[in-house]
């Protein structure tokens, strides 16, 4: 999501040294005005379809489908190229 720019290359460089789970975000209010940042959770998951469907394959399902999907409820300040949410489809075999 496009407020969370400033984290992108940390991330970018935490799956280049192959940290299993790079989108994890420790103080997640920092991104954003004291306003909305406030009323938030410290601890925040950011996932991409790769980590999400390797997760799933290592708890033993079958993943159908995973894929990004916009948000057009976001405000378009947070909205950003249809990659909002991410979703998958897995069941046990």
């Amino acid at each position: 999501m496009k407020h969370l720019k400033s984290f992108f290359y940390l991330y970018k460089e935490r799956k280049k040294q192959g940290e299993l789970c790079p989108g994890i975000i420790v103080n997640y209010p920092q991104y954003f005005p004291a306003q909305i940042g406030f009323n938030l959770p410290n601890l925040f998951h950011t996932l991409e379809t790769d980590i999400l469907r390797r997760v799933c394959t290592e708890a033993g399902l079958i993943v159908e489908q995973a894929d990004f999907f916009a948000r057009i409820d976001y405000s378009p300040d947070w909205q950003d190229n249809g990659r909002e949410g991410v979703g998958i489809i897995a069941y046990k075999p």
